[in-house]
């Protein structure tokens, strides 16, 4: 699991394939990201910040840590009836300078 420190900008990454295992892109590709508090956001291609696609099959997206404690993304691609999902989790490090 990663780490890092409290007002770190941190880069999440997923790459999507299809039923072969070839890089593939959605139709639909959302993030959502549950802070240590509990708030959650959703994020997308025309929110602020936007989920990128640089390159087939990768999404990213830059989330500012203002929190310390355990961080959970959520990505969910849609194409059609089928759904990929992919959950994870990285540690934010509290700070003497807060």
């Amino acid at each position: 699991m990663a780490a890092y420190q409290r007002g770190q900008t941190v880069k999440l990454t997923n790459l999507f394939t299809d039923t072969a295992g070839a890089a593939a892109n959605p139709t639909t590709v959302i993030c959502k990201v549950e802070k240590p508090d509990g708030t959650e956001a959703t994020y997308t291609a025309i929110s602020t910040p936007a989920i990128l696609n640089p390159v087939t099959g990768t999404f990213t997206l830059l989330i500012p840590t203002d929190q310390s404690g355990m961080w959970t993304y959520r990505w969910e691609g849609t194409t059609g009836d089928t759904k990929a999902v992919d959950e994870e989790q990285f540690h934010v490090a509290g700070s003497a300078f807060a």
